[in-house]
């Protein structure tokens, strides 16, 4: 049996297939779309998932909308009059899409599916709670469900046994908890629905100065976690704003300007607001253990994405443990809805035993099938029919933290693969097994040496890839020769800078990457003649050259504006894909999306004029590991999948394709390795570089240096106090 989840029209629009009980498939419409927190009918996350398991629309059994159409318009409606004329104006602006779409959900779902069979409609915070207890590893437990709306509850709770869940109580709108914090992420000046985490990133630099403000004039709380707002104070009811002009005096001034510099007093408000969260947080989990007298609880709804909350809440021991829902937000939603179908409303059987979720590893995201050669997948599903190799792929941060997640819950992909630096945590961790004693040394003698990744006399990964470093990659139909040193970069980048159309808006930037990241950043240490650590192995970030590091990368943002405000690696990369940016800084393993699309040339990273010396980035192999829990005959199958990935065909075959440097010594005396000219130049970048490296003392660096780096950015601290803090930070948490 199928059934469908669909979640839509408010934002994290998403879909999850579910066959039997059992997740097949689940993706949000934003990865299609490349529009964040798309909110429109996901058509291609639905085709997605039908497509996974070669079906249409007219297959499935069942159809599951994460909510009540007209009870939330009811409540859209009734809020409206109550508050008539002042809500015209956000009236007229919602009214539209609720006509002509969301009040005919059930015919889109029709039409756009050719489906014909029954819709199931569970409420907004029934959908929050299915996905929080029925993929859950408990077979009883109670639940919180938190988000800003959903048709009238803000806030809910019950318990789940078996396949039933059952909400007990809940606090209605307008009163919110997401609301009230998305209320602080607006007077600070971030946006809605996208920019909460911020607020909860700010929290750490300010003192809860405005806490006893919020608690005698925004939200009474009661012992139990229940609350009420003074609606005086707020806006979102009746306006297009978040907060009123009462809230603003109440504050000292109106909201902070997008973009512009944030100072303490954003910071402070953060830390309030985040303290009262919090607080409330761990009150109504007291109420809920009480009333329930469960062990465990799950929590879902997009309140619940507070991680620093959830810490506090997991540590204050009011539960043995909790659970929550990976996709908390309203994309869960279409989860939850199909598992509500599945179990409550057909009654199925549900079997937990206390340890294992039911995820299937969803949180790791969509196939990659460019990952692994076609020809290559066909050959092994061929001399092992009764394989079925699934590919998952994340960008290497988020990958890191969804596979630990799953691993040290008992589950995750067989194989991983990676850059050589996770294999320190990996292996501390005891989420990855030694590969001594799974292949023979004639394996092993295969390889380069530093493809074989040791630490603490053990094998834990080998690599099919060297280099991984990298380099400045140049338009060859915008800019005839790269920079040499950082003066040219700048006055290069500059000319390139372009409002193309004139309408006040840059079209064409000069230089884009995913600057954010520490791995993107390091570099340019080396370039101001510092390093991460000392030759000791121990933290060495407060440095000179770590301050004008952090300095130079926001001076090309902020003062020569050459690069854009806000970009991460995907971004980057489309810009540059599509003739949006004359250069990029990017690794090797990017030139594959950029055969045939771009004319492009590589060079090293320009020295930095002030020193003279050559950028260092960070050189190493990428490869595989294989899962803790891989046993049995799925271990056998792992060993001889790796075999073949690790071999000098498949290494030759991605050098031809994507132009990778392999760690087979047969297939570096290949013609194909010798003769390619990217290969050659990738080499000479490669003598300025350093060895990652791959200590588990480097986890604790890379976040921290994170942190005060983003920090620098943000306007948050200088670089002077972000270098401070970086060395005292690393230190702390090596030592813990």
């Amino acid at each position: 049996m199928y059934i469908l989840g669909i979640s839509a029209y408010y934002h994290d629009s998403a879909a999850c297939l579910i066959k039997d009980g059992k997740i097949i498939a689940a993706s949000q419409e934003e990865r299609f779309t490349r529009k964040k927190y798309d909110h429109t009918f996901p058509a291609n996350a639905i085709q997605y998932c039908l497509k996974e398991t070669g079906i249409e629309g007219i297959d499935l059994d069942y159809v599951a909308f994460y909510d009540k159409p007209f009870l939330k318009f009811e409540r859209i409606l009734e809020t409206y009059l109550a508050f008539a004329p002042m809500g015209i104006k956000s009236f007229l602006t919602a009214m539209p899409l609720w006509i002509k779409k969301k009040l005919w959900i059930k015919e889109l779902i029709k039409d756009e599916l050719n489906y014909n069979g029954k819709i199931i409609f569970p409420e907004h915070h029934e959908s929050h709670a299915a996905s929080a207890f029925f993929p859950s590893p408990f077979q009883e437990a109670a639940f919180i469900t938190m988000d800003g709306v959903g048709e009238w509850s803000t806030s809910s709770f019950g318990f789940g046994t078996e396949n039933k869940i059952e909400l007990l109580a809940d606090i209605q709108f307008p009163h919110s908890l997401g609301l009230l914090y998305s209320a602080f992420t607006y007077y600070t000046g971030f946006r809605v629905n996208s920019g909460e985490y911020k607020i909860m990133g700010l929290a750490p630099y300010g003192e809860a100065k405005y806490k006893d403000l919020i608690y005698k004039h925004l939200i009474d709380v009661k012992e139990d976690g229940s609350f009420k707002m003074n609606m005086d104070y707020f806006n979102y009811c009746a306006g297009l704003t978040m907060t009123s002009n009462k809230f603003h005096k109440l504050f000292g001034g109106p909201p902070r300007k997008p973009e512009s510099k944030l100072t303490q007093k954003e910071m402070d408000l953060a830390r309030s607001v985040q303290e009262v969260t919090e607080e409330v947080v761990l009150k109504m989990a007291n109420h809920v253990k009480k009333q329930t007298g469960m062990k465990y609880l799950c929590l879902a709804g997009g309140v619940t994405l507070n991680c620093v909350a959830n810490g506090k809440l997991l540590r204050s021991g009011i539960f043995n443990d909790i659970w929550i829902q990976p996709a908390a937000g309203d994309a869960g939603g279409a989860v939850g809805c199909a598992l509500f179908t599945w179990y409550q409303y057909l009654e199925n059987q549900r079997k937990a035993d206390d340890k294992s979720d039911f995820m299937q590893g969803c949180y790791l995201g969509s196939e990659f099938k460019k990952i692994l050669p076609k020809k290559y997948t066909l050959t092994i599903a061929k001399n092992n029919s009764d394989i079925k190799i699934n590919l998952t792929y994340r960008e290497t941060e988020e990958l890191r933290s969804s596979y630990q997640a799953a691993a040290m819950g008992g589950s995750g992909p067989e194989l991983i693969y990676g850059p050589s630096d996770q294999v320190g945590p990996f292996s501390v961790m005891k989420i990855i097994q030694p590969l001594d004693n799974l292949f023979s040394d004639t394996y092993f003698d295969k390889f380069v040496k530093n493809a074989v990744v040791k630490l603490d006399g053990q094998i834990w990964m080998i690599g099919d890839v060297v280099g991984n470093h990298l380099m400045l990659i140049y338009n060859k139909d915008l800019i005839s020769f790269p920079p040499k040193n950082t003066d040219e970069l700048i006055e290069i980048g500059k000319k390139m800078t372009l409002d193309v159309d004139g309408d006040g808006k840059i079209d064409q930037y000069g230089l884009v990457w995913n600057f954010t990241e520490p791995f993107f950043y390091v570099p340019w240490l080396g370039g101001f003649g510092d390093w991460l650590l000392t030759e000791h192995n121990s933290p060495n970030l407060n440095t000179d050259g770590n301050r004008k590091a952090f300095q130079f990368i926001k001076s090309l943002r902020d003062e020569h504006k050459i690069i854009p405000k806000e970009c991460d690696y995907e971004i980057a990369n489309a810009m540059f894909k599509t003739g949006r940016a004359a250069m990029i800084i990017n690794g090797d393993w990017s030139w594959g999306d950029y055969n045939g699309v771009i004319d492009f040339g590589i060079a090293r990273l320009p020295k930095v004029s002030e020193t003279g010396n050559w950028p260092s980035p960070l050189v190493s192999t990428k490869g595989y590991s294989i899962n803790i829990n891989t046993k049995g005959k799925k271990l056998t199958e792992t060993i001889k999948l790796m075999q073949h990935l690790t071999s000098s065909s498949v290494q030759l075959y991605f050098t031809e394709n994507l132009n990778s440097q392999p760690s087979s010594i047969a297939a570096l005396s290949s013609s194909k390795v010798k003769n390619n000219l990217l290969l050659r130049k990738s080499s000479e970048i490669i003598e300025v570089g350093r060895p990652m490296p791959i200590i588990p003392e480097m986890r604790a660096i890379w976040d921290v240096l994170r942190e005060q780096y983003q920090a620098v950015l943000g306007g948050a601290i200088s670089p002077e106090v972000a270098a401070e803090r970086s060395q005292e930070n690393a230190v702390k948490q090596i030592a813990i």
